[in-house]
């Protein structure tokens, strides 16, 4: 009866141990030196990023640090950056001209209700546009230089779930060999 009792309180300590692994911490910088700011949202020439940060995970906090130009007549307000057809930074948005601008800032997207989610792909997309397009199928500014920080969380994926389950099975079924073994001896 020992045996069974200490079997299942070690059961009982890998489940709570399962249960605890947490969502997990991840940041993503993002080099935008040299991108160039085309055409509206959506245009074949839009320089277009996918990172596969995890099937699933929450995008939490955004940070940027950034040297734009945007040439006659574009704007630097017009420089945009859409993160999975979902949210877009414009870090020049009340710049409404052209020529050189610095910009940094920081946000936790849930304090303004813009946190989200990636889907079962994992991919984080990101689509450099212009707001208004002054020269079709050509550039209206650059991203001269700087990053664009992306925090998000990750849960461990079914495949590892299931693998920590087998684990813990493995160790079960081990101990429980042992007590029958020293049981019959």
């Amino acid at each position: 009866m020992n045996y069974h009792l200490k079997g299942m309180a070690a059961l009982c300590l890998g489940a709570s141990c399962l249960l605890a692994v947490p969502a997990q911490a991840a940041t993503l910088v993002v080099d935008v030196s040299g991108i160039y700011s085309n055409d509206e949202l959506g245009d074949p020439i839009n320089t277009v990023l996918n990172f596969n940060i995890g099937a699933f995970s929450h995008v939490t906090d955004l940070a940027w640090d950034v040297e734009l130009y945007a040439d006659w007549p574009s704007w630097l307000s017009e420089m945009s950056v859409m993160f999975n057809d979902y949210l877009i930074l414009t870090p020049g948005i009340n710049d409404t001209f052209d020529g050189f601008g610095s910009y940094a800032g920081s946000g936790h997207l849930a304090d303004y209700g813009l946190d989200f989610y990636t889907d079962a792909s994992g991919i984080l997309k990101l689509e450099f546009y212009e707001e208004f397009d002054d020269w079709p199928d050509d550039w209206d500014g650059i991203w001269e230089s700087g990053t664009i920080t992306v925090t998000y969380t990750t849960v461990p994926e079914p495949a590892t779930w299931a693998m920590l389950i087998a684990g813990f099975g493995l160790v079960g079924a081990t101990a429980r060999r042992r007590r029958m073994q020293h049981a019959h001896a």
